[in-house]
């Protein structure tokens, strides 16, 4: 089985929840394909660090802090992204909260903001 390449040179990919985990390895391979990446997260010390390590790689990488549940923080990443790039091609929703604990123990507010950040949030960035 052969290797499969992916193309895209002069793409603007914004990957949110882009300073760790899953989402940096999502920027980091849009970024060697040649994408333009824009990451997004909520805390500026691993989104700081994301991009240290994105642009180390010699990829091209915008970050902006954005809390995917919240419209007037989705409103300004597009504004950033745009005004930087006039463009976005490609939106990779990768954002998430999860609760590492019996539901039985989750307390309300914790539960609206699991839903707020995976759910309203996906559909914010839509």
């Amino acid at each position: 089985m052969g290797t499969v390449s992916f193309d895209f040179k002069g793409e603007v990919v914004v990957v949110t929840g882009g300073s760790r985990g899953l989402g940096l390895e999502i920027a980091h391979a849009f970024g060697q394909a040649g994408a333009k990446v824009v990451i997004t997260a909520r805390r500026e010390q691993w989104l700081k660090d994301a991009e240290n390590f994105l642009t180390d790689q010699g990829i091209t990488v915008d970050a902006f802090i954005c809390d995917v549940a919240d419209s007037a923080s989705v409103e300004q990443l597009v504004q950033q992204t745009l005004q930087k790039n006039s463009k976005i091609d490609v939106l990779v929703n990768n954002a998430g909260l999860t609760w590492g604990a019996p539901a039985e123990t989750m307390p309300l507010e914790r539960w609206q903001q699991v839903i707020d950040v995976n759910i309203t949030g996906t559909f914010l960035m839509f």
